[in-house]
């Protein structure tokens, strides 16, 4: 392989849109004790590189648009990882490890259920944004997994209700699943008590089985979030959008 200058540097490497395979990934000059951020989308990679298991102070991994089946239990030694960008693989599963500085995660199109009815990935406690769009997913993580979450797609689905919980959220994006209703009696409870303590100012529910009746429940509950926002005095937030 042929790199050039800019390609490698102390902290950060980017190989993206070059074939590569594991070996190739071993044989470059780099200091993994100082690699920080490591780009490899792109890359035609079918195995894990074993040497980034090595790379103890890196932060950001992109491993997005490649051809990995499995993530090896060892990523749990990249302690300092705050971005995993493993989206538009064929990964099949999540190993179950810690990753206790991880704030955001990109798994969208993948197959991380294969035929299971579990919540495919591990507790992340600093996970802030989760994408994991079209992974033939059928049922939600137990309350408490993500107590930080603030940003959660998982359109494309198979996911047949929404945790009332999820109202904590900033952001959500449900689309395309089987959803016919949301817990709209419990957040209106919520909002009647404090519109502050209602976090959601994007709410994505798009291409679900909701009946008519269900969905001018919603934008009446959208205007009456909007109208209490509005005039809240010490409001974060004065919007609300809703796509249905």
């Amino acid at each position: 392989m042929n790199e050039t200058n800019d390609t490698i540097s102390s902290t950060s490497i980017d190989l993206r849109n070059m074939a590569l395979s594991p070996q190739d990934l071993m044989s470059q000059d780099f200091n993994a004790s100082h690699l920080t951020s490591l780009l490899l989308s792109h890359c035609q990679l079918k195995i894990f590189p074993m040497a980034i298991s090595s790379c103890f102070n890196l932060r950001v991994l992109l491993l997005s648009n490649n051809l990995l089946q499995c993530i090896p239990t060892s990523i749990a030694h990249l302690h300092k990882l705050t971005f995993l960008g493993v989206d538009n693989n064929q990964l099949s599963s999540f190993p179950n490890v810690s990753l206790t500085s991880l704030k955001i995660l990109e798994a969208s199109n993948n197959d991380l259920c294969n035929g299971s009815s579990r919540w495919p990935l591990p507790e992340f406690p600093a996970l802030e944004q989760l994408a994991i769009r079209n992974n033939n997913i059928t049922t939600i993580y137990r309350h408490g997994t993500y107590p930080n979450l603030l940003e959660l797609d998982i359109s494309n689905n198979g996911i047949h209700r929404v945790p009332v919980d999820f109202y904590r959220l900033k952001r959500l994006a449900v689309c395309c699943n089987n959803i016919e209703s949301l817990p709209l009696e419990k957040w209106r409870s919520i909002t009647s008590t404090s519109v502050v303590d209602f976090g959601l100012i994007s709410l994505l529910v798009g291409s679900n089985p909701m009946n008519e009746c269900h969905l001018q429940a919603l934008a009446l509950f959208v205007h009456d979030v909007r109208r209490k926002r509005a005039s809240a005095e010490n409001r974060n937030d004065g919007f609300f959008i809703c796509d249905l």
